[in-house]
């Protein structure tokens, strides 16, 4: 699974949450993302052996 860059308009209204202090600045973790990841692909992975 590829990261996708945010476009202008997103990174704009994550600078405006931010900013408002909706969402706060946080360093990236490299590990857990890599494993959040890993884990969604291997869920998208089984929805075809969804029958019901």
């Amino acid at each position: 699974m590829a990261l996708t860059p945010l476009t202008r308009v997103q990174q704009a209204t994550v600078h405006t949450l931010v900013e408002a202090r909706r969402l706060d600045v946080v360093p990236a973790d490299l590990a857990r993302a890599t494993s959040f990841l890993r884990q969604a692909d291997e869920r998208l992975d089984q929805l075809p052996l969804l029958t019901s």
